[in-house]
């Protein structure tokens, strides 16, 4: 989207999918924009919360047929015009019935579980050979097997354990999403990087290691081509060496920075 549409406003909110939307409920404000990624396959259906968030929005739907993705852009009723005048959209027309209006005030004071209809779209040209690049820091990562992740700033990163099956949830993976780089800043046993297994979705895969000292360095994962249904990847790291901290209160694998996903 053009800078200069969301410049003067308060900030937009990106989500990889409605269900992390959901999880970020209490940082959207009226005022503001959501951005959500979905697949372009899938219907976009809104849990009640959320409906109810977003009933001051329009929604305008942008999609990626190269990458098989879809964006849906909820922006506020005022901000609508705007957005459609700046990038030439032209807004659907729905011929409404009586009940249908009435269906639908009656959805804004008790809101449930509704499918997304698009107020407008947008097509976004995405050329074929166009490299993709994402990087989640470790203080957004949806995982179990893991510490609370810890933070200096803006810098997070967070520990293995005490489990050594460590999982993380990546939402909205792109199909074109090739390869990921796990960046491990450090580990007690050197064991942890040379023993170290890779599971996407429950099985295991190949990966090799990048190493910037005897205990960092680079997991470079190659991932396989995902089923035409699956949104989203879950990565499982199995550590085979837990070591105590310092303390003996945690048992500690991996500390990890951050996750990268790229064509």
């Amino acid at each position: 989207m053009p800078d200069s549409l969301d410049r003067s406003r308060k900030a937009v909110v990106l989500a990889g999918s409605l269900e992390q939307a959901d999880a970020v409920l209490d940082l959207i404000e009226p005022g503001m924009s959501l951005v959500v990624g979905i697949a372009a396959h899938r219907r976009g259906t809104l849990s009640a919360a959320l409906a109810s968030s977003l009933k001051e929005h329009r929604t305008i739907a942008c999609n990626a047929t190269d990458i098989d993705q879809t964006f849906l852009w909820f922006v506020p009723d005022a901000d609508f015009s705007t957005v459609c005048d700046a990038l030439d959209l032209k807004p659907a027309r729905r011929k409404r019935s009586r009940e249908t209006l009435a269906r639908e005030m009656s959805a804004r004071a008790r809101p449930a579980r509704r499918s997304v209809v698009p107020d407008a779209t947008l097509a976004l040209a995405v050329p074929f050979e166009a490299s993709w690049h994402a990087t989640l820091a470790a203080g957004v990562l949806i995982h179990d097997g893991g510490y609370r992740s810890e933070s200096d700033g803006d810098y997070s990163w967070l520990w293995t354990g005490p489990s050594n099956h460590f999982r993380v949830l990546l939402t909205g993976v792109l199909p074109t999403a090739g390869r990921l780089h796990v960046s491990v800043i450090k580990t007690e046993d050197v064991r942890n990087l040379s023993g170290l297994r890779v599971l996407v979705n429950g099985r295991h895969v190949s990966h090799r290691f990048e190493p910037w000292s005897e205990l960092s360095g680079k997991v470079v994962i190659d991932l396989p081509p995902p089923p035409p249904t699956d949104d989203t990847t879950v990565l499982s790291l199995v550590c085979p060496h837990m070591v105590p901290d310092a303390d003996g209160r945690r048992l500690l694998g991996l500390c990890v920075d951050r996750i990268e996903m790229l064509s």
